[in-house]
């Protein structure tokens, strides 16, 4: 059965606490399945709390950066001399 709950993209920034644009971005992206009507983009609310359950905040910072985490603590530890 589908749910009929659909949510913003204002209403998802307002839910993960990011900015409007960054919220459209995980939708045109893929990462937010999504639904088109016309020139308006709609969530469903289930889709929406999947994204919640299988991400971290940290991990949606981590992957729109342009490097991770790992590859700019990597980049700090080559540029600093040796000890």
């Amino acid at each position: 059965m589908y749910s009929t709950d659909f949510v913003t993209g204002k209403e998802i920034a307002m839910t993960l606490r990011i900015s409007k644009a960054l919220a459209y971005r995980l939708i045109a992206r893929g990462d937010i399945p999504s639904i088109r009507f016309g020139r308006t983009v709609r969530v469903n609310r289930e889709a929406l709390d999947n994204f919640i359950k299988n991400k971290s905040s940290a991990q949606i910072e981590t992957q729109l950066s342009t490097g991770s985490a790992k590859q700019l603590n990597t980049r700090q530890t080559k540029a600093s001399p040796n000890k």
